[in-house]
């Protein structure tokens, strides 16, 4: 439902509506949260405030507060404020997804890559499984994400009913997920990392592949990879892949807009 919308429009009373809406807002969607009367309401509405809520600047939405304002009156704003954003605005989830199988070094560096140029890397294993399914888990943490990596890497051996010759493959989940993805997010919006000699599924022709070069990492091809954020409408730097000197610790700031 957030995927698919223009803007997200929540009555706010209640906990499941500020989810909904903190995720519409993690998908970079404009939303407008409506205060009820009182009680509950009242406390929802003080919070954003307090925590500078906003779809451009903070304040920005205090007049959907403004109870001297009539309903239609209301709608006419929210409709011109949400033209305005979406006219001037394209952007994009700062969350990116992480596909992999047991390389969790290459996963790391792609990781670090990705908090350079300032974006929220997700991977699976790392977030909370909250009582759900893995496929449930799936489907929940893919909601607001905008771009996603998928690392295929020789984990597997496997061979062919008429062969007996056995050759690297990538793990099966990581295929399955591998067309979740391009299902979910289309062709130019999944990028495939290949590592070693393994055995890339025919029926992926076409999609995005990167290759890391025998013996390097993923910085071998990070110029690439911005490229490839930038060609999907990410205003993402190359500069910032150069780590500040003297400096462990992981570069990170929220949001990702558009290329210009």
């Amino acid at each position: 439902m957030i995927r698919e919308s223009d803007a997200v429009i929540g009555l706010i009373g209640g906990k499941g509506t500020r989810d909904v809406l903190q995720k519409a807002a993690l998908a970079r969607k404009p939303v407008f949260p409506i205060p009820l009367a009182g009680g509950g309401s009242e406390v929802e509405w003080e919070t954003f405030r307090q925590q500078g809520y906003g779809n451009r600047h903070v304040g920005d939405l205090d007049f959907l507060g403004d109870r001297s304002i009539g309903s239609e009156e209301l709608a006419r704003r929210i409709v011109r404020h949400c033209t305005s954003l979406l006219l001037h605005s394209n952007s994009y989830s700062e969350r990116v997804f992480i596909v992999h199988g047991h390389d969790t070094a290459l996963r790391n560096e792609l990781v670090l890559v990705l908090e350079r140029l300032h974006l929220k890397p997700i991977v699976l294993s790392t977030q909370p499984d909250g009582g759900r399914t893995v496929l449930g888990k799936l489907s929940d943490e893919l909601v607001d994400v905008g771009y996603a990596f998928v690392l295929l890497t020789p984990d597997d051996v496997a061979r062919s009913s008429t062969s007996r010759k056995l050759l690297p493959r990538v793990r099966q989940n990581v295929i399955f997920e591998h067309g979740w993805l391009i299902g979910l997010l289309g062709t130019k919006r999944v990028c495939a990392i290949v590592k070693d000699a393994v055995e890339v599924p025919s029926d992926l022709a076409g999609v995005v592949y990167k290759h890391v070069p025998k013996g390097k990492g993923v910085e071998a091809i990070a110029v690439d990879i911005v490229r490839e954020l930038r060609n999907a409408g990410y205003c993402v730097d190359a500069n910032d892949l150069v780590a500040a000197p003297n400096s462990s610790q992981k570069l990170s700031r929220p949001g990702a807009g558009p290329a210009a």
